[in-house]
């Protein structure tokens, strides 16, 4: 949740950015005349990166690349680290690039997303260049276990002049094929 207010946010930060560089196109509050020097505006610095997903039980050899989280702060100063429970042993990032990699193979079965914060520090000082940014790692079902039902055989009545679509027994998978 707390990501995806996350997003909201910088979508409506950059909409509203795009407005007010319009409206400032439209009418200047300080236009550049000759013998005037230019108007300035400080660029604000933010975390660039998507949400991550996986998929489960990966066959293919660890560790799995799973995405890259990336500051538009100086690569040349930064190292990026993450924070929590499952970093380091279930996840890392590489400090350099941001690439986040799983360590292990996950079973969505037993848990189906994790909770990181990412880090962007300074190399030397390794004091935070920005704030910390928490992001969740959800990771896909991939259908590898047989469905399983509450009950073995479902019985259901049809009611005269039912419509279509109408649904008589609505069986639902077992919490082990859908947490």
């Amino acid at each position: 949740m707390q990501a995806l207010v996350m997003l909201l946010a910088t979508g409506a930060t950059y909409y509203l950015g795009l407005l007010a560089a319009a409206a400032a196109a439209i009418n200047p509050g300080r236009p550049n005349t000759p013998g005037s020097l230019p108007a300035h505006r400080r660029q604000k610095r933010d975390w660039i990166w998507n949400q991550m997903h996986i998929d489960e039980e990966r066959n293919d050899s660890l560790p799995h690349y799973v995405g890259k989280i990336k500051s538009s702060v100086d690569p040349k100063k930064t190292e990026y680290q993450l924070r929590g429970e499952s970093a380091g042993k279930v996840f890392r990032v590489d400090k350099n690039t941001g690439d986040v990699y799983a360590l292990e193979r996950l079973d969505r079965e037993k848990i189906s997303e994790y909770h990181l914060t990412a880090l962007v520090v300074d190399k030397d000082s390794k004091k935070n260049l920005e704030s910390p940014s928490s992001f969740t790692i959800k990771v896909h079902d991939v259908n590898d276990n047989w469905p399983v039902f509450t009950h073995r055989v479902f019985n259901a009545s049809v009611p005269e002049m039912s419509g279509i679509g109408m649904c008589l027994v609505c069986p639902s998978p077992s919490p082990l094929t859908h947490p």
